[in-house]
């Protein structure tokens, strides 16, 4: 199951990618001389948003995972006491 953060970044990303391609076709039947350097940026922007919503998933995954291993285990003040 992914993590609330995982679907969040997930929908964003689906959003963003929509919004590209409305406008992109809004300007195509507009006839406006930036259809086409939109729609080149549509489809670029279609491997480089998944790419970067992966990779910045990536770093947040190791980053944890190397601040927990950095973490010291807690001693407990019962073994501490024990030794007296």
């Amino acid at each position: 199951m992914y993590s609330k953060g995982q679907r969040i970044m997930a929908w964003a990303g689906i959003a963003c990618l929509l919004l590209l391609y409305i406008v992109s076709f809004i300007l195509g039947v507009s006839g406006s001389k930036q259809a086409f350097p939109m729609f080149i940026a549509s489809l670029l922007a279609t491997f480089f948003i998944p790419t970067m919503i992966y990779l910045f998933q990536l770093f947040l995954k190791n980053a944890r995972g190397r601040q927990m291993m950095n973490e010291e285990p807690i001693e407990s003040d019962e073994e501490d006491s024990s030794d007296n």
